[in-house]
């Protein structure tokens, strides 16, 4: 009997042991569960499955042709593991002849690093064959990748425009603006691995697929890209200018065809030019502003022609040498020869400040204001480039009489070239303002189209027959007036000089100008239109020896590359009539 009791003692024992083993178990499963779950799910994960990245690649950027502008070339690049590596000077040598990269580079980069740090890199954008010596090496922590990188094949040209990527994206130029359409996006698949580290045939778990960059196709013509750019840093060049830009757009459309800027940079080599001059990066077409001096006439005639206040070949405008105005001087700097009366014409043609300033005193404010806004000067452009400046504009509501003057010949008025040409590509459309366009197209990178521009409207300037009249009045700029040495064989041209001086500090500077001329060609059918701006040239300052002659140049060969036919005979500009 005590021996059946005993036995049953033990049994009992037996099984409060084992419940309380059961419990701990339990308790301790649930301890690890709440406590320690979420670490353990991702140290099994991340030792029985392999993540592989997928890289998206970045958009191309094209010409209106097709033509690279910038692409992504596959690269290797080297990076170590610090908290792996135990004698760093030992895998500098190693490194140091593969990699082309001195011991003591090396060994610097692995003793700067931290041992915690996950990685660091050796090189970036090593050669493949060096990246394939690395793997050969065998080195523990250290590893070789394949990345991308950003290529601009044509170097300096256009380099404004198209901008540069960093390490985070798009920083300057289209790169930047529409860095959210080129990047793409990575993808990743996920894979099972055994305990020896090998990947399982037929294991992908997941998949999250890569999406890359869209291309992009500009409106710009990488050959006539060139040729503004080339005679750009020609004419800075020949007359010691601080800098220029030059522009070529269609007018009916409001595509542009180049944009050029001097200096310009190498966007391969962006960093060299951080440290010595970052200025090199701005587009100065949209950037700059400055005072557009007598390019801005054609503008004021127009609206008085509109308003009624002119009419354009009666001679009712008294030009004369100096005309004051509330006490001030306004003087005409081409000479007008005998003063007397003459007619809108005569003052595009000859360039006249005081029949500019007389035509501009008609209109008065309120006329000075609805031509700035008519002509866009108050609003800026839907545009994807960095760095639009606005205009600088009077105080309408307080406007001076010498002020509207002034504005009569482009002075107390600071606009970018963009704006001025946008404006004088609108009397060669027939009156209206297009809509610049630098983005042609935008296209996935399986070739379907994501987004087309259009050419569009942004309002009527002024009338059709007021454009009409411009066109001739400019046409006689170029036959007869400042700018015959814009002058092309073959075609008429329309245009407009205009030479301005420099305010710095508030002060006008003697002896610093804006050389500037615009136009467009044929009149009687303009299919292109040219603007060319040089600051500060010297000895010699006058647009019409300074900018008008490199805009026939630039005018000229886009001409001949868009196979326009020339003029006939009886394409020769003649007096409007109505």
């Amino acid at each position: 009997m005590n021996r059946s009791l005993q036995i049953k003692n033990r049994i009992k024992t037996l099984l409060i042991v084992l419940a309380a083993m059961h419990a701990c178990i339990v308790l301790r499963a649930i301890y690890v569960e709440q406590v320690h779950g979420v670490m353990l799910r991702e140290r099994q994960l991340t030792q029985s499955k392999r993540i592989i990245p997928l890289q998206a690649r970045r958009g191309y950027i094209y010409d209106r042709n097709g033509k690279r502008l910038a692409m992504d070339v596959p690269y290797m690049s080297v990076f170590a593991v610090p908290s792996i590596i135990k004698n760093n000077h030992k895998y500098a040598v190693a490194l140091s002849g593969t990699l082309h990269m001195k011991v003591e580079e090396i060994e610097n980069i692995l003793n700067g690093a931290r041992k915690r740090q996950p990685y660091v890199w050796i090189k970036r954008f090593a050669p493949e064959e060096a990246a394939q010596k690395v793997n050969e090496l065998r080195l523990n922590g250290i590893v070789a990748i394949r990345e991308q990188k950003r290529v601009y094949p044509n170097e300096t040209t256009a380099a404004p425009v198209i901008g540069f990527v960093g390490e985070s994206g798009g920083i300057e130029g289209i790169e930047m603006t529409l860095d959210a359409l080129l990047r793409g996006r990575n993808g990743y698949v996920l894979l099972e691995k055994d305990h020896l580290g090998r990947n399982i045939p037929q294991s992908i778990r997941e998949t999250k697929p890569v999406y890359h960059g869209n291309n992009v196709y500009l409106t710009l013509d990488l050959t006539i890209q060139h040729y503004a750019e080339e005679e750009l840093e020609n004419t800075v060049k020949k007359f010691n200018a601080r800098g220029g830009g030059a522009l070529v757009l269609e007018p009916k459309t409001g595509k542009i065809l180049a944009m050029a800027s001097y200096p310009s940079y190498d966007p391969n080599h962006y960093k060299e030019y951080l440290k010595s001059d970052p200025t090199s990066f701005r587009n100065r077409v949209v950037w700059f502003r400055f005072e557009p001096g007598s390019i801005m006439k054609p503008l004021v005639v127009s609206t008085a022609l509109d308003k009624g206040l002119i009419e354009p070949f009666k001679e009712t405008i008294y030009c004369e040498p100096v005309f004051f105005v509330s006490g001030k001087p306004i003087k005409d700097d081409h000479g007008i020869g005998i003063p007397g009366f003459k007619n809108p014409v005569y003052v595009i043609a000859h360039s006249s400040n005081t029949g500019a300033a007389k035509i501009a005193l008609m209109l008065g404010g309120k006329g000075i204001k609805s031509m700035v806004e008519n002509f866009n000067f108050n609003k800026g452009f839907p545009l994807p480039l960095n760095g639009q400046q606005p205009s600088m504009l009077p105080d309408f509501n307080n406007i001076r009489d010498l002020t509207i003057a002034n504005n009569g010949f482009g002075y107390g008025i600071s606009v970018s070239m963009l704006h001025m040409a946008m404006a004088t590509a609108a009397i060669a459309n027939g009156g209206l303002i297009m809509k610049p366009m630098i983005v042609d197209k935008v296209v996935k990178s399986d070739g379907s189209p994501f987004h087309v521009a259009e050419p569009r409207a942004l309002n009527r300037a002024i009338t059709e027959e007021s454009a009409k009249l411009l066109r001739y009045m400019m046409s006689m700029v170029v036959e007869e007036g400042t700018g015959k040495s814009a002058q092309i064989p073959g075609y008429t041209v329309a245009g407009k000089t205009g030479t301005a001086k420099i305010v710095r500090d508030g002060r006008y500077q003697n002896g610093e100008y804006f050389a500037s001329f615009v136009g467009y060609a044929p009149v009687e059918n303009p299919r292109l239109l040219v603007m060319v701006t040089i600051e500060r040239p010297t000895p010699v300052y006058y647009a019409a020896a300074v900018a008008a002659p490199a805009f026939k140049e630039i005018m000229m060969k886009s001409l001949w590359r868009l196979n326009v036919p020339p003029s006939t005979t009886t394409d020769k500009p003649k007096p409007v009539a109505f």
